[in-house]
């Protein structure tokens, strides 16, 4: 399989990952609230386990869509916020723009000639920081203004890692069994990038109106 078969098979489990992630949002309402805590926790552990099997190349396509689903139903809190907050128009839009920047950064990274793989390690140090404040944050809750830019900081990192993960795709070699691998990766930044936009979207909206 040459890269742009591989690319091109990836691209259609991405697009999997996220049919199955809005089924997840949908079904979500029918979830007791008393089980979401428990769906949280279970993502955090598979967040964990992720970090750990993809340094040994070994996530398959029935974990990558078991993590989907289990993000979906407890990403759907979240979403019935902001539709009631701030309506579907606001929803809608996040989405249509963390699509366009994916697809945009995506191709970015994909015909860039140099190889990104030197600032991977920045990344996640950048990373580890913003889950780190959001530990803090849970404890000691900080001011709008702190988190909406921390918020926008998270965005820029999230679009820097569709660069980045684009073009380790071409870079690196890589076989078909890396795609469920690579779609977690894709899903984590598209997800994340779209939250970000959501939550910033809806905190310009508030104070207009």
């Amino acid at each position: 399989m040459n890269k742009r078969e591989l690319l091109n098979k990836l691209l259609r489990i991405f697009v999997l990952t996220l049919a199955v992630a809005c089924a997840g949002i949908y079904f979500g309402q029918f979830v007791p609230q008393s089980f979401m805590l428990p769906l949280m926790i279970l993502e955090v552990v598979m967040l964990i386990t992720a970090a750990i099997l993809r340094r040994r190349r070994k996530i398959g396509y029935s974990f990558l869509f078991l993590f989907v689903a289990v993000s979906g139903l407890t990403m759907y809190p979240a979403i019935y916020y902001y539709l009631s907050e701030v309506g579907a128009e606001i929803v809608l839009l996040a989405f249509i723009l963390a699509l366009i920047i994916f697809v945009l950064l995506g191709i970015f990274g994909w015909i860039i000639k140099k190889d990104l793989s030197f600032i991977g390690s920045i990344l996640f140090i950048i990373l580890i920081g913003l889950i780190a404040f959001s530990l803090f944050n849970f404890f000691v809750p900080q001011s709008d203004t702190t988190i909406l830019l921390v918020t926008i900081i998270s965005a820029v990192l999230f679009s820097v890692y569709i660069v980045y993960d684009f073009n380790q795709i071409k870079h690196r070699h890589l076989s078909e069994k890396d795609i469920p691998r690579l779609a977690l990766n894709l899903y984590l930044d598209f997800i994340n990038l779209f939250m970000d936009l959501l939550r910033i979207l809806s905190h310009f909206s508030q104070r207009r109106n």
